[in-house]
């Protein structure tokens, strides 16, 4: 008589498995696991001359761009980033899907820093000293 016929004497014999309960999903929890969002809040209004994110945009001195689903103003200041989820409506996008405005000449001019001007080193060509 070995161990494990011992143990079976004792034990007894081994309890069946019952198979696990399927779980009852609601809709909301479906379309979580399947990725899909549905834009929970009321759109605003799409701002004026706002387009697409293009792939030579950059976010230097910082940058408002908008939700293209709910229209809501988000700050950023940096473009390191593939897919943001909107803090409103939950919808992740990608990043060439965010609608900015784009800023225009004079926009860039009163946004130039006066205290950098003229800082820029300027060789006379011959850097051997």
């Amino acid at each position: 008589m070995g161990i494990f016929d011992w143990a079976r004497r004792v034990l007894g014999p081994k309890p069946a498995l019952e198979p696990p309960k399927k779980a009852v999903l609601t809709q909301a929890q479906v379309a979580a696991t399947q990725g899909t969002t549905q834009p929970k809040a009321k759109a605003k209004t799409k701002p004026k001359n706002a387009v697409r994110i293009w792939r030579y945009c950059r976010a230097s001195g910082g940058r408002d761009i908008y939700c293209p689903h709910c229209h809501t103003k988000h700050s950023i200041s940096s473009m390191n980033w593939s897919v943001k989820t909107c803090s409103h409506c939950a919808s992740a996008v990608g990043q060439y899907g965010w609608l900015t405005v784009p800023k225009t000449a004079a926009e860039k001019i009163a946004s130039a820093d006066p205290a950098k001007e003229g800082t820029k080193r300027r060789s006379g060509g011959n850097n051997n000293g």
